[in-house]
């Protein structure tokens, strides 16, 4: 794992704050839900 680096794609402010609320989770796991395609409390759940 020494010398990766994780790439992360560029935010989705609205929607990382408004997941993050919802769930109460930090900024980042909500954005990379919201990446993953979990845009909502019901899809990061099933995620």
């Amino acid at each position: 794992m020494l010398g990766r680096r994780w790439k992360i794609s560029p935010a989705n402010r609205e929607l990382q704050e408004r997941l993050g609320r919802k769930l109460n989770i930090l900024p980042l796991t909500a954005q990379l839900l919201v990446n993953r395609g979990a845009v909502d409390a019901d899809k990061a759940f099933s995620f």
